[in-house]
């Protein structure tokens, strides 16, 4: 089980959701697991003005919102260079296993169905940022590993390929860590049983 290090605790937090009541409601939680870095956006317009001009740690997410919903939200994180790799947990009331499939095969780090428990959240939280650290370790870890000329693109191999060969190399752990994730229908409705104990 992942646990909450202080190091987790000073990251900080887009908390994206159109309704207040929940932003407030995830906020306490958050701040009840001792985070206090924590912001919030109205919709995913709103998040992707604020993540344009701002250093986040983690996106937490609501699926359901008007003007643009957590899973574009999603794809816009994951198309952007700058922030393709932050942790993004997706908060859903639904326990459609097809939507959760399509939120993983997005990228989404996790998800968590409402409605939850602060020990739920700060469990999801933490993993979410665990994994994180993990994948940018071995990021940095093969980078490391790879020989110098490999990263040069050769007469024989044009830039172009040399640069998509990277990026599937950068995401096998990613996709290592998508296998890990149990999206069984049975998996989803245990998750949301448990959320209404």
């Amino acid at each position: 089980m992942s646990e909450l290090t202080d190091e987790m605790q000073r990251k900080s937090i887009l908390l994206v959701d159109d309704v207040g009541s929940v932003r407030s409601l995830c906020k306490g939680f958050l701040r009840e697991l001792g985070f206090e870095r924590i912001e919030e956006a109205v919709d995913g317009k709103a998040a992707v003005q604020y993540l344009r001009h701002h250093a986040v740690d983690l996106v937490i997410c609501d699926w359901n919102m008007p003007h643009m919903n957590g899973f574009e939200l999603l794809e816009a994180v994951r198309q952007d260079p700058n922030i393709h790799d932050m942790p993004f947990l997706m908060i859903t009331g639904t326990s459609d296993v097809e939507r959760v499939k399509q939120a993983i095969a997005a990228g989404v780090s996790d998800y968590i169905l409402k409605p939850f428990k602060p020990s739920q959240l700060g469990f999801k939280v933490a993993r979410a940022l665990t994994d994180s650290q993990h994948q940018s370790a071995a990021r940095m870890e093969a980078a490391a590993d790879e020989p110098e000329e490999a990263a040069e693109p050769t007469a024989e191999q044009p830039a172009a390929a040399a640069s998509a060969e990277q990026s599937e190399q950068a995401a096998q752990p990613a996709a290592a860590e998508e296998e890990d994730l149990d999206i069984s229908a049975d998996a989803v409705a245990e998750e949301q049983a448990a959320g209404k104990n």
